[in-house]
């Protein structure tokens, strides 16, 4: 099972490693000392596999530090809320599901915090953002225009699409970073 995919998925190839283990491991009778999950043996697997090549470390392209002021000058002027959105993210270096679901009681004005839900967490845990008077700026915009519980709702209804802030990225002639944070936002964890 594990051969057509070891060498060109490696990271899927690992995860249904784990998963046979896992599934063997429960449908064994745990009194017998003898049985030894072929799974969990690693090693040996990989002397039976193809071998893989080493890894070849991609970086994803940036923006160059010295155009950074004159795209956020470009971003501040641009119209609608996905940019403004973009900006918030950018100003609170969170994940773009997290400012898309951003909603308004999550927000602590007085302390100058947003406190995302551990439910929208990576990790499971909640997170304390604190924000800067730039980011409590596009609040105090947002919150002028919106009767919504989303802090950046779609005109449209609900919540925007993660790949709206990517459509402002296209808008402002910046392709190149749009095309990386897709594909870093589909790349398989």
């Amino acid at each position: 099972m594990l051969r057509p995919i070891w060498v060109e998925k490696r990271e899927t190839a690992n995860r249904v490693r784990g998963r046979i283990e896992t599934i063997i491991a429960k449908n064994v009778d745990v009194d017998d000392s003898d049985f030894r999950n072929p799974a969990e043996l690693t090693k040996q697997l990989r002397e039976k596999l193809p071998r893989r090549p080493k890894r070849v470390v991609r970086h994803h392209p940036a923006l160059p530090y010295a155009e950074a002021s004159h795209f956020m000058a470009n971003l501040s002027a641009a119209a609608g809320i996905a940019a403004s959105m973009l900006r918030f993210l950018i100003f609170t270096i969170c994940r773009t599901n997290e400012v898309v679901e951003a909603r308004w009681a999550e927000i602590d004005r007085p302390t100058s915090t947003w406190k995302i839900p551990g439910e929208r967490m990576k990790m499971h845990q909640d997170h304390v953002v604190p924000l800067s008077e730039p980011a409590l700026a596009i609040l105090d915009v947002m919150r002028d225009d919106s009767q919504s519980e989303l802090i950046f709702p779609n005109p449209d209804g609900g919540m925007f699409s993660e790949n709206a802030m990517l459509a402002v990225l296209d808008r402002l002639g910046y392709p190149t970073l749009a095309e990386a944070a897709f594909a870093e936002a589909v790349r398989p964890r």
